[in-house]
């Protein structure tokens, strides 16, 4: 067939045209090696022809010559046979997309959805087939991987897009960046599963079956002839039959029914006409009705008016079933006798969840001619519960599949694990205190206990010790460090901070600590003895609390001066790495280089050791950077230790900050602050701090090396010199110059 394409067209050619066979992981892996033509985008099929012998006519070929005409952009396709990470959501887009129209589709709105399940498999058909065009020996794997997301789906609907963009994107990585090649057919069953946490699985309503649908389980005949018709809908409402469709209760209320598509009938449950039980003229002539309940109860007026903010939430979207006494005794059955019993109490539940700032005016109180509103989530809400009932069940979720505890029952903010007699009860009580301890959420420890089903209560004891029951060891330890009387005042001097803190304005999520720095604490202290008239001792013992419950529950003392803190650690940070003073200060804070700096990501602490990465220094003109490690030591200036106590401290009040060394204002370490500090230290302890500059740590380590008798090959490696110059930086001290003195007279005397 002669063809003769017109400008712009495309020919259908086959795979040898593209000098691929079959590629290799390294020809796929790297685009930049792939064996394609110039001409490869312009190459690449996008159409087939029905009829090969079809003869074109004086205007062209019919239309019906051709079919499976995509239009992707050949920007798309290039990008996808190059293995780069492709949002399908364009390959549903009608239109042509032209490199001109880049920007407008970055802001179409049809390229953040959510793909459902049809549409996914329409855009990864087009997808596929690109694909295969060069690469077709991946038609099994991409198929494999389809009916991967078809059976993720199949449990959890909703998630399969969200699950492809994060799998896709780590495919394009290891590919673009790490030229490795990942199996599609495979999926990614880790990433699945953090994915799919805490999502609704879509079960056999008879069976609990994730493999069919509750239309065609075997069980279902029995089951609906064995089930008893309902007389009362979930909140109690009595159900009422008419012409074999059941009346919408909601309808019957004061609001009305707010659903655009229910699928009850919307007729008055006295009369069933159309109209609304509460506008029925029958039943305002009723005794008791309307008249009598508005006594006893607001109810909406026609004017729409809102009595209250639970008048603004759904019933239907937070109604909560909760869990049956029956769940817990089916269980502690299964197990027998003298199984274990473990149970816990969230403190103050719905407080520990927090109110968004838009919303605060909906939650407002006048008392005394003065406004207050809840920041927590206030007990009477009607969405309360169901929120709070969201954090327990992933608290469930966690302890189930992170920490294999078996059966755990959750009923709001209590919750209750049952264990074998042949398992270890105190192993989950203290993997309880661990995850809430994680996660930041208090539990009240007056009402944890841990009962045998034959009534006694279990040991404390802990008979297969490890390091996690250790650590709850150390936690339990630390609680019990002092007295109740005492700890009693230290919650009191607690809770009066964290009070100041709010009428401050300072806010703070429930996974953090509350903010603490030494101007807080100066505040707090005046706001004690101006505002609450406080004595001396009192305030004392406040503070002592709150230092008590910062060690317990982040291990930072917030009473620690922050100077003094950042001064050692970069003091000896400048002494072990034989820095000099620019390599981890700067000069002036308002000028900072975050390419030649020292900043937050340039160092890492692990419990054994501290890498710290220089961008760049004195004998690295290139900036190709070099890694200084840090090793730990048994000494008093262990660098190890005191980095790690700086970044506890300065990530509990600067998380923010890129700078790793910064001040007790949040700006980064300059050199005359540094120095200035150092000095002032220096002349405290009766020396003369006029011979020390930013230079002398430098020359101190030097020094100090070569009196420890190292050799000069390590000194100049832990220098970082380049050439025997480090001898300069050795300082003889005068006992050593007089010694010499004293041996070479002794040689004239012989």
């Amino acid at each position: 067939m002669n063809f003769n394409p017109g400008h712009g067209s495309t020919l259908p050619v086959n795979q040898n045209t593209f000098g691929v066979q079959n590629p290799t992981l390294g020809e796929f892996a790297n685009p930049n090696q792939m064996n394609f033509p110039n001409s490869f985008v312009s190459q690449v099929p996008i159409f087939s022809m029905q009829n090969q012998q079809m003869q074109m006519s004086k205007h062209g070929y019919p239309a019906t010559a051709f079919s499976g005409v995509d239009m992707v952009s050949p920007e798309i396709r290039t990008k996808i046979i190059s293995g780069k990470d492709i949002n399908l959501n364009i390959l549903l887009l009608p239109n042509y997309e032209t490199p001109n129209h880049q920007k407008f589709k970055e802001n179409d709105d049809r390229l953040k959805r959510n793909l459902t399940l049809d549409e996914f498999i329409i855009a990864f058909g087009r997808y596929k087939k690109i694909m295969c065009q060069v690469f077709p020996n991946r038609a099994e794997e991409l198929d494999c991987y389809l009916s991967h997301i078809i059976e993720t789906a199949n449990v959890w609907p909703g998630i399969i897009f969200e699950y492809h963009k994060m799998f896709s994107a780590k495919c394009s990585i290891m590919l673009q960046e790490h030229n490795i090649k990942i199996d599609w057919s495979r999926g990614d069953l880790e990433l699945r599963q953090m994915v799919c946490a805490g999502s609704t699985v879509n079960m056999c309503n008879f069976c609990s079956s994730t493999l069919h649908k509750s239309s065609m389980c075997g069980n279902s005949r029995g089951y609906q002839n064995s089930k008893t018709q309902p007389t009362q809908d979930k909140y109690g409402r009595d159900i009422v039959v008419h012409d074999g469709m059941q009346i919408c209760n909601n309808f019957n209320q004061p609001k009305g029914c707010v659903k655009p598509y229910c699928r009850y009938a919307h007729v008055c449950k006295i009369c069933k006409k159309t109209h609304g039980k509460f506008e029925c003229s029958t039943n305002k002539s009723m005794p008791g009705t309307q008249q009598e309940q508005n006594k006893s109860f607001p109810v909406r007026q026609p004017n729409n008016e809102h009595y209250s903010v639970n008048d603004l939430i759904d019933k239907d979207l937070c109604s909560l079933t909760y869990i049956k006494i029956d769940d817990a005794i089916n269980a502690i059955q299964r197990y027998g006798s003298k199984s274990l019993c473990c149970k816990v109490d969230i403190s103050d539940a719905f407080k520990q969840l927090p109110i968004k700032k838009e919303q605060w005016h909906l939650f407002c109180v006048k008392w005394n001619g003065q406004y207050y509103h809840y920041v927590r989530l206030p007990f009477g809400c009607r969405s309360s519960p169901r929120l709070f009932d969201s954090l327990s069940t992933s608290v469930c979720w966690i302890a189930q599949n992170n920490y294999d505890i078996k059966v755990i029952f959750h009923l709001l903010d209590d919750f209750l694990t049952v264990d074998k007699p042949s398992d270890c009860g105190e192993r989950t009580m203290a993997l309880l205190s661990l995850i809430f301890n994680k996660l930041n959420i208090p539990l009240s420890y007056e009402q944890i206990s841990s009962v045998s089903t034959r009534g006694r209560e279990s040991s404390n004891s802990l008979s297969n010790p490890g390091r996690d029951y250790l650590d709850i060891a150390v936690e339990n330890l630390q609680a019990f460090a002092v007295a109740d009387s005492t700890k009693a005042l230290y919650n009191v001097g607690y809770e009066h901070y964290l009070k100041f803190l709010q009428l401050q304005g300072s806010t703070w999520s429930t996974f953090q600590l509350p903010p603490v720095s030494e101007n807080l604490l100066m505040r707090f202290i005046a706001y004690c003895e101006s505002n609450k008239h406080l004595r001396y001792s009192t305030i004392k013992s406040y503070l002592c609390g709150i230092r008590f419950f910062y060690l317990l529950k982040g291990g930072v003392n917030p009473l620690e001066n922050f100077v003094d803190v950042l001064i050692e650690a970069a003091c000896v940070t400048a002494f072990f790495g034989f820095l000099r003073c620019g390599e981890f200060s700067v000069y002036d804070t308002k000028k900072i280089d975050h390419e030649s700096n020292l900043c937050l990501s340039d160092v890492q602490i692990s419990n054994d050791c501290i890498f710290v990465h220089l961008k760049k220094s004195k004998t690295d003109p290139f900036r190709y950077g070099i890694t200084i490690p840090l090793f730990k030591n048994s000494t008093d200036i262990c660098p190890v230790v005191v980095l790690q106590k700086y970044y506890r401290l300065r990530m509990s009040i600067f998380s923010n900050s890129e700078s790793f060394f910064i001040t007790n204002k949040g700006d980064s370490l300059s050199r005359n602050f540094f120095i200035s500090h150092v000095k002032c230290t220096l002349d405290k302890l009766g020396l003369s701090s006029e011979k020390y500059n930013g230079h002398s740590f430098r020359n101190g380590a030097a020094t100090t090396a070569h009196k420890a008798r190292l050799e000069d090959h390590l000194i100049q490696t832990l220098g970082r010199w380049s050439s025997d110059c480090y001898t300069k930086y050795i300082h003889t001290s005068p006992d050593v110059l007089r010694q010499a003195q004293i041996q070479m007279t002794s040689t004239l005397n012989n």
